[in-house]
């Protein structure tokens, strides 16, 4: 029974009210409050800071790509310039050109700077029968005594016709190739 002024009923327990959350740096302050110490683009009327750039990874990779690309091609266009003035399209296309063999003479010699800078003392000659696909490395030996020029009379190493052809041309290496393909030609009967 409640009596006026007496106690009054209250609920048996009640739950104690949620913990309040930890007060957050700046909460309750106003939202543009700006300090002596922040950087001058936080001031009143300073212009917005430039968004940051990121490093330009991929414009880099692809500026390092072509300059690869472009030095390979440059070095494969030198190579190739220097290893052979006559196109083997007949070894490329032989079913069509009616070639069934197809014989590259490769020449080593040392190059300029060096004792007998055009003397080829390595001459290899590759033949392959295009038909069956089989090819044989033939190596022509330096010293092998020959004709040079041809049909001269005078005798020397087969390795001095690269350098014979090409001074007898005014320093041409076409000239001293065709001169030893000549010379090995007539050695093998390839």
């Amino acid at each position: 029974m409640n009596v006026p002024g007496g106690p009054r009923d209250f609920p048996a327990a009640m739950p104690p009210p949620p913990p309040a959350a930890p007060p957050q740096w700046g909460e309750g302050l106003p939202p543009h409050l700006v300090y002596p110490w922040d950087p001058p683009d936080k001031q009143p009327g300073a212009p917005p800071a430039p968004p940051r750039r990121r490093f330009p990874f991929v414009r880099v990779f692809l500026l390092v790509l072509l300059v690869a690309i472009v030095a390979v091609v440059a070095r494969l266009l030198v190579f190739m310039a220097a290893v052979s003035t006559v196109p083997l399209w007949s070894a490329h296309f032989w079913p069509f050109a009616g070639g069934r063999e197809a014989n590259v003479l490769v020449l080593g010699y040392g190059g300029q700077g060096h004792d007998g800078a055009y003397l080829t003392d390595s001459l290899v000659l590759l033949h392959s029968d295009l038909p069956s696909a089989k090819t044989a490395e033939i190596s022509i030996p330096r010293d092998l005594w020959v004709q040079v020029p041809p049909d001269s009379g005078r005798y020397a190493k087969i390795n001095s016709a690269y350098a014979y052809g090409r001074a007898s041309a005014n320093d041409d290496p076409a000239a001293g190739g065709q001169l030893a393909t000549l010379k090995v030609g007539q050695v093998t009967g390839l």
